[in-house]
């Protein structure tokens, strides 16, 4: 009996060792169920006096041990094992990837070249950038407006063919834009950017009777009274003063009002006439009167 049921537990050792070299043969459920029963009713034999002995059997874990036929799973690759792939090959590792950050930023403006004024656009496939146009100047290239400045916005300027129109130019520096037109070309003040009311410094007869003398100011703005002169006639702007008296008149004075205030000129030559005449009169009085 005991030789029987260790054929059993040898016949289960090489099946379950096929089932696991195979990888995927299972062994038959009904053929080890019958070895099993087999094995269990012959765990007892009947003695001498009639009752049921044990035999020696197995040790339990080993039992369990032989009864775990199930198939051990194959952890290889399925394209492996059917020899559609090496199972050599070498994979690259999957942080080595290709540097694919673009050269810039498609669609935005840049001012680049050896003077800075040149304005470029970054292409859409952000591969480098497209001359747009060359500005005037490095300070006239503006990448955030996509242009280039026609001036430098809030400057002023003095145009026209007299000259004497103040132009502005706008917030964007895309055009300049006519403010003011100022009397003259010399009224046209771009670093002030107004229209000046009078140069500096000079002199002018104003006011209601025309004998208010003003000067203008400083900045060219507007002038200041600066005297009020006896008459319109007394006022000099070229002289920036009040005159005493109109150059070539005459006037009565003293007290018999019968003195003229003459020029200097003619009142010595008046004098001269006068000796001339009274000169043979004084000698006649020496002697005879003669006329």
């Amino acid at each position: 009996m005991k030789a029987r049921l260790g054929l059993v537990l040898l016949g289960l050792q090489l099946a379950m060792g096929c089932s696991v070299f195979r990888g995927f043969d299972p062994i038959d459920d009904d053929s080890v169920d019958a070895d099993t029963s087999s094995s269990a009713d012959s765990s007892y034999e009947s003695g001498d006096d009639g009752r049921d002995t044990a035999i020696d059997a197995p040790d339990a874990s080993d039992a369990s041990d032989a009864s775990d036929t199930s198939p051990v799973p194959d952890t290889r690759d399925a394209s492996a094992v059917d020899g559609t792939r090496d199972v050599f090959t070498d994979v690259s590792d999957p942080t080595d990837t290709i540097d694919a950050t673009p050269a810039c930023a498609p669609g935005v403006f840049t001012c680049g070249g050896a003077f800075g004024n040149e304005l470029r656009k970054c292409r859409p496939d952000g591969s480098g950038t497209d001359l747009v146009a060359t500005c005037a100047s490095a300070a006239m290239c503006d990448a955030s407006g996509g242009h280039c400045l026609v001036c430098t916005a809030g400057a002023h300027q003095c145009v026209g063919t007299s000259g004497n129109q103040l132009q502005k130019c706008r917030a964007d520096g895309t055009a300049w834009d006519t403010s003011a037109t100022c009397s003259s070309a010399a009224a046209c003040d771009a670093t002030a950017g107004r229209c000046l009311s009078c140069t500096a410094g000079t002199y002018a007869c104003a006011g209601a009777a025309g004998n208010e003398l003003q000067r203008c100011k400083t900045d060219g703005t507007a002038f200041d009274a600066v005297t009020t002169c006896a008459s319109a006639a007394l006022c000099s702007a070229s002289g920036g003063k009040c005159l005493a008296c109109s150059p070539g008149a005459y006037q009565c004075t003293g007290a018999s009002g019968s003195q003229r205030s003459l020029p200097t000129k003619l009142r010595q030559r008046l004098r001269e006439i006068t000796v001339l005449r009274l000169a043979p009169l004084r000698r006649s009085r020496r002697g005879s009167w003669a006329c």
